[in-house]
C-alpha cells in the first residue's frame, strides 16, 4: 500500500529531524537513539540496504555508513512531501527497493510564491525540550520570465536526549543546510531544473551511535564526528503536447558523502593507563569520502486503447558509479570502485 505524508502539517513541521517525519506511519520502524545520523528507517524486516530513498527522484546510498551512522541527511523544513510504497518495489525502483521506498520530495518555488507575485519570503524557528533542539532559517523564492527559483538556509542545534527511563543520551549536533534550486521552462512542454543542497552536521557524538541502553551504554567512544553531504542534479522533463506515450525524465547526478571524526575517549584503556596518561586512540583521525555519479532516465507512457481502455507503462535505466577514499586510520573502508 501506499502512504503520503503532508509537510503542511504541525507534527511535520514541528520534526526535529526527517525521521520524526515517519515515525507514526504504519509499518515504517526508526532504529536508533534519535541522533539525526543515527536512525534508520526500517520496512517489513529490512534496514535501509533493502529500503531505498530517494530525495526528488534521485537515490541516496547511505547504506554503506560504519557504527550505524544512517538516517536521512535533509532537513525536515525542506520537504514539501513524503511518499512511502510498503513492500517490495525493486521491479519499478531497481535495486535496494525490497522492503519499499521512502520518497522526498523538496520545496520548489510554487511552494513559497503566491500566483500572481514574483518574490516571496518564509522565514521560520522550532523549539523543543525533549532533545532541547533549537532552529531558525528562512526561504526566499523568485520568478521571472521563463525561470523560478528558491534559496534556503537553516541551522539547528540539538542537545542531549532525554529517554523513556528518565536518563540522559549524551549528544551535541550543529546542523547547517544550504538549499537552492532553479526551474527553467524553455517551451511550454519542457522544464529544466538545476539543484544543489549542502547538509552539514558537527557536534560530539558516541562512536556506536545505536547503543542506548543496556550492552555497550558504556563502552562506546566518544567521537567529535563532521558528517557532511553535498548533492548536485540537473533534470530535464519533456512531455509531448501530441503523443501521450511520450513523457520523459532524465536525471544526472553527483553526491559525495564525507566523514571526519576524531577519538575522544578510548574505551579499551584500563583505569592504571588513563592514571599514567596513556593516549591510546585518543586523538586518532578517521576520514573517508564516498562519491556516487549517475544518470537515470524514466518514461512514463500512457496508452489508450479504444477509447475505453487506458494502460500505464513505465520503462526505465540507471547507472552510477561508487567510489571510496579514506585515510589509513579508516581501515574498515579500503579504496574501493
Amino acid at each position: 500500500f501506499h502512504s503520503v505524508i503532508d509537510a503542511s502539517s504541525a507534527k511535520t513541521q514541528t520534526a526535529s529531524t526527517t525521521g520524526e517525519i515517519l515515525k507514526d506511519v504504519a509499518g515504517v520502524t526508526l532504529s536508533g537513539t534519535g541522533i539525526t545520523n543515527g536512525a534508520n528507517i526500517l520496512m517489513r524486516g529490512y534496514d535501509q540496504k533493502g529500503v531505498k530513498i530517494l530525495v526528488d527522484g534521485i537515490y541516496q546510498p547511505l547504506e554503506n555508513t560504519m557504527n550505524n551512522l544512517g538516517g536521512v541527511f535533509l532537513d525536515p523544513a525542506l520537504i514539501k512531501r513524503v511518499d512511502v510504497k510498503h513492500g517490495s518495489a525493486s521491479t519499478l525502483h531497481g535495486a535496494g527497493a525490497m522492503g519499499g521506498v521512502v520518497a522526498f520530495n523538496t520545496l520548489d518555488p510554487q511552494s513559497i510564491l503566491s500566483t500572481d507575485k514574483k518574490l516571496g519570503v518564509k522565514l521560520f524557528s522550532s523549539v523543543s525540550s525533549a532533545d532541547r533542539h533549537f532552529s531558525y532559517g528562512g526561504i526566499i523564492a523568485a520568478r521571472h520570465d521563463i525561470a523560478e527559483g528558491l534559496f534556503a538556509y537553516s541551522q539547528r542545534q540539538r542537545g542531549p536526549i532525554r529517554l523513556a527511563n528518565g536518563d540522559k543520551l549524551e549528544n551535541h549536533e550543529h546542523i547547517k543546510n544550504f538549499f537552492a534550486k532553479a526551474y527553467v521552462y524553455p517551451t511550454e512542454n519542457q522544464t529544466l531544473i538545476i539543484s544543489a543542497r549542502h547538509y552539514d552536521n558537527s557536534g560530539e557524538q558516541r562512536e556506536v551511535l545505536h547503543r542506548m541502553g543496556g550492552f555497550g551504554k558504556n563502552e562506546s567512544n566518544q567521537m567529535q564526528r563532521d558528517t557532511q553531504q553535498k548533492n548536485y542534479a540537473l533534470t530535464h522533463h519533456y512531455a509531448s503536447d501530441t503523443n501521450s506515450w511520450l513523457d520523459l525524465t532524465t536525471y544526472l547526478y553527483y553526491s559525495q558523502f564525507d566523514i571526519n571524526q576524531t577519538f575522544l575517549t578510548d574505551t579499551k584503556l584500563t583505569h592504571t593507563e588513563l592514571k599514567k596518561n596513556v593516549q591510546g586512540k585518543v586523538g586518532t583521525h578517521e576520514a573517508r569520502t564516498q562519491s556516487t555519479y549517475g544518470l537515470k532516465f524514466e518514461e512514463n507512457a500512457s496508452i489508450h486503447w479504444f477509447d475505453t481502455l487506458n494502460q500505464s507503462v513505465i520503462v526505465g535505466t540507471e547507472a552510477y558509479q561508487q567510489k571510496m577514499r579514506s585515510n589509513e586510520q579508516a581501515k574498515n573502508f579500503p579504496l574501493a570502485k
